[in-house]
């Protein structure tokens, strides 16, 4: 059931950034960023109520860096086809390289640990 929850974030994810990115202009899609956003928050809200421990520790390390290679790639991928970000998302914004950073940094500062206890 995780792996379907974290399969879904993706999906909507990559709904949300583009509708940032090409459809933010267009005053008929609207709907459908509240729609993404009802859903996104709607698998937040269950994914805290699903149990933590069903996979195992290395599984979620590769997940979280997979995931944020996916988020950057996608926005090189969107902005080097023309896309231009209604929020101001954009590889020359100090703050996605520190959330990047962070994110990186304490996924493998886990890992290390992880393997220090085994």
């Amino acid at each position: 059931m995780n792996r379907v929850i974290e399969l879904t974030f993706i999906f909507i994810l990559t709904g949300l950034l583009t509708y940032d990115f090409f459809l933010s202009n267009e005053v008929g899609f609207l709907w459908v960023k509240w729609l993404l956003l009802v859903s996104y928050s709607m698998l937040i809200v269950i994914s805290l109520f699903m149990r933590k421990g069903e996979r195992n520790k290395r599984s979620n390390n590769v997940w979280e860096v997979g995931f944020t290679v996916y988020i950057v790639a996608l926005l090189a991928f969107f902005t080097s086809i023309g896309g231009q970000s209604a929020s101001g998302l954009s590889f020359y914004d100090p703050f996605l390289w520190v959330v990047v950073v962070i994110s990186l940094v304490d996924t493998f500062w886990h890992a290390k640990r992880d393997r220090e206890v085994m």
